[in-house]
């Protein structure tokens, strides 16, 4: 995960898949321009812990009406 910043824009983008239009072509385009001139934007992160202290664990998420078109729930 690079770029949280991106997230949203990219998913919504990504279940318009289907009905793709001009709208998304410019929302498209806007993306694009964003990521370029943001590309010194980054993600720093830092565990104070030694590698053998620390643990890799997993959570699985759910989402409770998630999708924002129909309101269902996903998960994965």
């Amino acid at each position: 995960m690079k770029r949280p910043d991106l997230l949203w824009s990219a998913d919504s983008l990504a279940r318009e898949v289907t009905r793709w239009n001009v709208a998304c072509d410019k929302r498209l385009h806007r993306l694009i321009c964003y990521n370029e001139c943001t590309t010194h934007y980054v993600q720093v992160c830092f565990v104070g812990d030694s590698p053998q202290d620390c643990k890799i664990v997993l959570f699985c998420d759910a989402g409770f009406a998630g999708d924002l078109k129909d309101s269902r729930s996903t998960n994965g």
